[in-house]
């Protein structure tokens, strides 16, 4: 985890510096030089030739404003893009904490003794924050208008945990936990849970949140100081309470 932290600073930090470089270069005049664009003397009835200012400058500005147009719409499809990618990916967030949840419900199921009490506190801690950060996460939705679909996404969640438990109970009674068929079971469970955990807050959450986002580097300082403090003291708040789940 601490090598995960520090590549994402490391690499924050790079970014970081190219966009205060970009900000800091000064823009570069663009002229638009459109094809037979020069002014051509126009030769009148009696010989003499006179300039045509006029229709140049119309042209000028014709393609000064196409430029400008398209541009506009470059920068609107990247914006739709990028809105349509963060959607997905909040979909896919969903899916793979839902699985998750229904994976460490099952576990909880099936524990029994003391180890109970320490994995029910160390499941409805992380659950709470996982389903806050989930919840930022569905009110940013632009792709999904229809109030009953985003609550039906956001119901979907807080269902899958005792859906999970009611699984383990059944099984609880054929269940050995000294066995070596449920040793291996509890081994690849944990690590699907971890798996799917990793992914989704490097990928989903740290990496997408926090490195690829325009609008956090465009941040103040203080603002970018405080929420890496607050993404530390989560980490070590899980850490710690690792030794007890």
């Amino acid at each position: 985890m601490l090598a995960a932290f520090l590549v994402q600073g490391v690499e924050f930090g790079v970014i970081a510096r190219h966009d205060a470089m970009r900000r800091r270069r000064p823009e570069q005049k663009t002229e638009v030089d459109p094809p037979n664009c020069e002014e051509s003397p126009a030769i009148n009835t009696n010989g003499s030739s006179a300039e045509q200012p006029t229709q140049s400058h119309e042209h000028h500005a014709g393609g000064l404003h196409d430029i400008a147009g398209h541009s506009h719409g470059v920068a609107h499809a990247i914006t739709s893009e990028d809105a349509a990618a963060k959607d997905i990916g909040t979909l896919i967030l969903e899916l793979g904490i839902m699985v998750h949840s229904v994976l460490i419900g099952i576990e909880l199921g099936v524990t029994a003794g003391s180890d109970y009490v320490s994995l029910l506190i160390a499941i409805c801690f992380h659950q709470l924050f996982e389903g806050m950060a989930l919840g930022v996460r569905i009110a940013e939705l632009k792709h999904v208008k229809r109030l009953a679909l985003r609550l039906g996404i956001g119901c979907a969640y807080p269902v899958t945990t005792p859906i999970g438990i009611a699984i383990g109970i059944g099984v609880h009674l054929s269940y050995s936990p000294n066995s070596p068929s449920a040793l291996i079971s509890q081994a690849i469970v944990d690590s699907l849970a971890a798996g799917i955990l990793i992914y989704n807050s490097y990928v989903e959450l740290i990496a997408m949140e926090m490195n690829q986002s325009q609008s956090f580097r465009a941040q103040k300082p203080w603002r970018q100081f405080m929420s890496f403090v607050s993404l530390y003291l989560g980490a070590a708040a899980m850490a710690v309470l690792a030794l007890w789940a």
